[in-house]
């Protein structure tokens, strides 16, 4: 058998580094400074193929392997050229790293000024605002206008400002009237309420006209100013009109109830009697309790019904059993006073009766001292 060929591997070669990020240095640190190694020679025992059987094709005896390719010898690393790669990489990382801190400072920035700013709306969403806004503004009017018409169709403000109006109008009127102005003229301008006008003819009046014509009409001024003033604030006119009613009514009720509470003790007083309370130890507070409710109207209706349907009652049953009372205490009266007439005639006649021992009556020796007419029995 032919020797084994020798075979000899190539020599093991660094494959280049991967593209790495800029500014980014991959450095083997484990071999800084040290030499690469050439690889060792492997040996590679091959055993020859069977030689073939068939006469017409020659055996091969040697296997030669292709001649290996000449090994790459990398390229020596440099203490200095690696420190100046460590160099570049800090000061890339340097400006990555500044240039991420502008970049938050500058989303920072940002977020705070967008907080600051009002969010902007979609069209239609402005538009639905308007409307809305417009609609509360419109609501707000009519409220007003409402609160103005209730405010002056109150009876107390027509009686605090639209009497006393006209009534220096009419003053007005009789003045003008008597300085020659016809009906038809007055009407016409004090319906309009011409000022012009009305300086024109307190001109021609007399002194006694004009101050009585004057004076009335700067009166009627005031209180036409007063009167707009108070309902164009008609909400806190209004507000304050009812708060003033709201306290009246309850200084009316607080006078209601303590009228009403002076009455019921006179009632009591006189229905029960000094007597009776003194027999009866919880009938006073009890019914003054129930009467100071019943001022106050703080008994509810049904038992208000309840106590009228009970005393009723009561009244007749009273009267009834009443009735009943006196008759028997009328027969017993008589009964007491049959018993008082036969317990005299028996004190008389037991006079002139023997003692039980002197006449040999068995009572004296059982020991009964009960007296004899005590044992009479009178049948009526």
């Amino acid at each position: 058998m032919p020797d084994a060929a020798v075979l000899e591997t190539p020599p093991a070669t660094t494959p280049p580094p991967a593209a790495a990020h800029p500014g980014a240095v991959t450095i083997d640190l484990g071999n800084l400074g040290k030499k690469p190694t050439a690889p060792k020679d492997v040996k590679i025992e091959t055993t020859p193929p069977e030689p073939d059987k068939t006469p017409e094709k020659a055996t091969q005896a040697e296997v030669v392997a292709k001649p290996a390719e000449p090994a790459v010898t990398p390229k020596t690393n440099d203490k200095e050229e690696n420190m100046a790669n460590l160099r570049k990489a800090r000061e890339a990382a340097e400006a990555a790293r500044k240039t991420a801190e502008e970049e938050v400072t500058r989303i920072k920035a940002e977020w705070e000024a967008s907080k600051a700013k009002a969010p902007e709306l979609p069209e239609d969403v402005k538009t639905r605002l308007t409307k809305a806004e417009q609609a509360e503004k419109e609501l707000q009017e009519a409220r007003a206008a409402i609160r103005q018409l209730d405010l002056s169709r109150d009876p107390e403000f027509q009686a605090k400002y639209n009497v006393p109006i006209a009534e220096r109008i009419s003053t007005m009127g009789t003045a003008a009237l008597a300085a020659g102005i016809s009906p038809e003229d007055w009407k016409r301008i004090s319906g309009e309420w011409d000022r012009k006008q009305m300086a024109e003819w307190s001109e021609t009046m007399d002194p006694l006209q004009k101050v009585q014509f004057t004076t009335a009409w700067m009166a009627a001024e005031d209180l036409w100013q007063k009167q707009q003033a108070e309902l164009k604030n008609a909400d806190q006119s209004w507000q304050a009109r009812q708060q003033q009613r709201q306290a009246e009514a309850e200084n009316q009720q607080k006078q209601y109830f303590s009228q009403n509470e002076q009455l019921a003790r006179s009632v009591m007083a006189e229905v029960v009697k000094p007597e009776t309370l003194k027999e009866y130890e919880d009938l006073g507070p009890k019914t003054e309790a129930l009467l100071m409710q019943a001022a106050r109207h703080e008994i509810p209706a049904k038992d208000i019904f309840q106590q009228l349907v009970a005393n009723q009652v009561l009244a007749r049953v009273t009267v009834k059993q009443k009735s009943r009372i006196d008759e028997l205490e009328a027969q017993i009266a008589e009964r007491d006073k049959k018993i008082s007439e036969q317990d005299t005639f028996i004190a008389n006649q037991a006079a002139g009766v023997p003692r039980g021992d002197a006449a040999g009556s068995g009572s004296s020796a059982s020991g009964d001292k009960t007296p004899i007419w005590k044992n009479i029995v009178v049948k009526g």
